[in-house]
């Protein structure tokens, strides 16, 4: 009989364990096509190698690699899907069965001194979930690490425009430094013809002390244009979590412009944002809490199965058990209510959502469209013309045509129109990046269907 009893408690707890599910998989949206060809697979010791190279050139492709490979923020938020994985795990799991050994009748003063008439039990409970709680809580936990995943994918196109942003400020910082470099070459070789000038008593020294003077500003911008490139390397760096830049410059030409599509082209892609796609899977889970919510309602029953020994009839027996909660007072209305309330904001947030990058869609396209016009005017008309101007006073200068301050005019017309066309191709390449993050598309590859 005892071999029995223990038999069957023991099959109890067997056919508990049996019906355990299958494992949780969180299913992770596809990548969008704007960061799909970025290599993503390097193992840490490549990134740490990368990292130690100094003096090396970076390219933009490397930069965007490194960033997503090692980047502190979005390593955060992958492991988010895992901790939300181990969630889903842990909704999917039975509740464990209790074991209860109880001893009654012993201790006292007469017939029951000692444990001559002692009654040992030993019982296993199990509470049983009704209407599916265990499937409709698994569920919801499994669309809840679906939302991580599209927050990712979110997160991982936002830290896509941010290097790339970060590149082109190197970049045009490179070449300011560049420009001012130039300036200072140029404006050292003026000086030398003044001062040539003045020697031969064709000119005033207040000429020479003039450019000299010109030469030194020329020479304080040098230096906040390398200050500035240094500031932009080591935000660039930052990015893939280095305190200081290895890499001495980039690589790139700010003048490759990549074309601009059709506004319609760019508005029907505009779905594909994680950032509306997600909540189509935030309507699910929304729906799956309240489902969930609704099956509390019902109570849970706990029923059991244990052995009894009686020492003092030297007998044993079977003892069973059932309890039900009743569900006078808590019938769960307040989360069924709230679970409602969270189900109908989706419709509300996802609104707002789409609402707000069509606008940024839209102030984004204009702004690029009016930059490509800046662009294209000042490298075919301006440009050229104050270039030409400033060859034709310089020149005439050395003939005795034009006063120096003509040139210095001309030469900083010259210079302040190099200037903003550099800022022109920055803007235009940010807002590049910028359109590429609403449609999770490269813009060449766009042009190319049209």
């Amino acid at each position: 009989m005892q071999h029995r009893a223990f038999g069957l408690i023991l099959s109890l707890a067997f056919l508990i364990v049996a019906c355990s599910g299958p494992p949780i998989v969180v299913r992770k949206p596809e990548p969008r096509p704007l960061v799909r060809g970025i290599p993503a697979d390097s193992s840490t010791e490549w990134v740490e190698r990368q990292l130690a190279q100094p003096g090396s050139t970076l390219t933009l492709s490397r930069a965007l690699q490194l960033a997503l490979l090692a980047n502190p923020e979005l390593k955060a938020f992958s492991l988010e899907i895992r901790a939300r994985e181990a969630r889903a795990l842990q909704a999917s799991l039975l509740p464990n069965p209790e074991v209860e050994v109880e001893v009654e009748n012993v201790g006292g003063r007469g017939p029951t001194r000692g444990t001559r008439a002692a009654e040992s039990t030993l019982f296993l409970s199990e509470l049983i979930e009704l209407g599916g709680k265990r499937h409709k809580r698994s569920e919801a936990a499994r669309l809840e690490g679906e939302l991580a995943a599209w927050d990712y994918e979110v997160r991982k196109l936002e830290l896509f425009t941010r290097v790339v942003q970060t590149y082109v400020d190197v970049l045009a910082a490179q070449e300011r430094v560049d420009l001012q470099q130039k300036l200072l070459g140029l404006g050292g070789k003026f000086l030398e013809t003044i001062r040539r000038r003045v020697e031969a008593g064709r000119t005033s020294p207040a000429e020479a002390y003039r450019a000299s003077v010109d030469l030194e500003f020329i020479q304080v911008e040098l230096e906040k244009a390398r200050q500035e490139l240094k500031s932009a390397r080591k935000r660039l760096a930052s990015l893939w979590g280095a305190k200081e830049p290895r890499f001495q410059r980039v690589e790139g030409n700010l003048e490759e412009l990549k074309p601009v599509p059709p506004f319609s082209a760019l508005e029907d892609l505009l779905a594909e944002n994680p950032e509306i796609a997600r909540w189509a899977v935030e309507r699910a889970y929304r729906t799956a809490t309240l489902e969930l919510e609704k099956a509390r309602r019902i109570p849970d029953p706990s029923v059991g199965l244990g052995y009894r020994r009686l020492n003092e009839e030297a007998d044993q027996a079977f003892v069973l058990g059932l309890s039900v909660p009743l569900p006078l007072f808590d019938r769960n209305q307040g989360a069924i209510k709230e679970a409602q309330v969270r189900r109908d904001q989706v419709e509300w947030f996802e609104k707002a959502t789409r609402v707000a990058l069509e606008r940024q869609l839209t102030e984004n396209y204009n702004s690029l469209v009016a930059a490509s016009r800046e662009v294209s005017v000042l490298k075919e008309r301006v440009l050229p013309n104050a270039r030409e101007a400033y060859r034709v006073i310089r020149d005439g200068y050395k003939m005795g045509k034009f006063g120096y301050l003509e040139v210095l005019d001309a030469q900083r017309t010259l210079f302040e129109v190099r200037s903003r066309y550099l800022e022109a191709l920055a803007r235009y390449h940010k807002l590049v990046a910028d359109l590429e993050r609403l449609v999770g598309r490269d813009l060449l590859e766009i042009a190319d269907k049209k």
